[in-house]
C-alpha cells in the first residue's frame, strides 16, 4: 500500500464534507488567532515598559487581565472544540462505518482519522497564528492609544505562539484520542447508523468555572506578592 493511500483519503473525506469542515476549520483558525491575541498583549513588553522601566499607567491591570484571559480562552477552546468535533465525528461516522463494511479494520481507520486530524491541526496554527499576528499588532496600537503610552515598535512573540502550539496540539491530540476510542467501541453496522443518533450538550462547563476562579486566586495572590516590589520601582523611578 502506498505511503500517500490513508493522507489521500483524508484529504478527499474533507474535500467531500466541506460543508461541514469549512466552518469547523474557520472557527478553529479564528479562536487560534484570538489566543494568541491575548497571549502576546499579556506579554508583550510595548505595554509595560517605558524607556527600560515599569509603566504604572494601569498596565499591571491590563497584563493581569491578559493572563487571565488567554487560560480562560484556552479552556473555553477546548470545550467548544470537543463539542463540535464530536458533532463533526459523527456525521462521518457513516463513512467510516462505509469503510469497515468494504474490509478496512480499525487501524486503517484510525490512520484516517489522524491524517484528518494533522491536516486540521496543521491548517488551524498557519492560518491562526497568522491572523493573529495581524490582529496582535493592530491590537497593541489601540492599547498603547487607549493607555497615553507612547509607540512602540511591533514585535512577534515566541512565547505567545508557543503557548497556542502548544495548546492546540494538546487539543487536537485529545480529540484524536478520543475519536480513535468512539471508532474502536462500534461495529460497522452501528457506525452506518450513528448519524441518526442525537447529540447530547457538554455537560462539563462547571470545569470552566472553577478553572477560573482557582486561576483568579491564582493572580491575585500573585500581585499582592509583586506589589512591594512594583512600588519600590516606583519610588525609585
Amino acid at each position: 500500500m502506498k505511503p500517500t493511500f490513508y493522507p489521500r483519503l483524508a484529504w478527499m473525506g474533507i474535500k467531500k464534507n466541506a460543508r461541514l469542515y469549512v466552518p469547523y476549520l474557520l472557527s478553529c483558525a479564528f479562536m487560534a488567532a484570538m489566543l494568541y491575541v491575548i497571549a502576546y498583549l499579556a506579554v508583550t513588553p510595548a505595554l509595560y515598559t517605558v524607556n527600560g522601566k515599569v509603566n504604572g499607567s494601569g498596565t499591571s491591570a491590563v497584563a493581569m487581565t491578559m493572563s487571565l484571559g488567554s487560560f480562560v480562552v484556552s479552556v473555553f477552546i477546548a470545550l467548544f472544540l470537543f463539542y463540535t468535533n464530536s458533532f463533526l465525528l459523527r456525521r462521518r461516522k457513516k463513512e467510516f462505518g462505509l469503510y469497515s463494511v468494504l474490509g478496512m479494520d480499525r487501524g486503517a481507520l484510525s490512520a484516517i482519522l489522524f491524517w484528518e486530524t494533522l491536516l486540521a491541526a496543521a491548517f488551524t496554527l498557519i492560518a491562526g497564528l497568522g491572523l493573529g499576528l495581524l490582529l496582535s499588532y493592530v491590537s497593541q496600537s489601540a492599547l498603547l492609544r487607549l493607555l497615553s503610552l507612547p509607540a512602540a515598535a511591533f514585535t512577534v512573540s515566541l512565547a505567545a505562539i508557543k503557548q497556542c502550539a502548544i495548546t492546540f496540539i494538546a487539543i487536537f491530540a485529545l480529540l484524536y484520542v478520543r475519536g480513535v476510542l468512539s471508532l474502536r467501541h462500534a461495529q460497522g453496522a452501528a457506525l452506518l447508523k450513528s448519524e441518526n443518533v442525537g447529540e447530547k450538550p457538554p455537560k462539563s462547563q462547571w470545569l470552566l468555572v472553577i478553572s477560573y476562579l482557582y486561576r483568579l486566586r491564582a493572580l491575585s495572590a500573585q500581585k499582592h506578592v509583586c506589589a512591594p516590589n512594583f512600588l519600590q520601582l516606583h519610588g525609585e523611578v
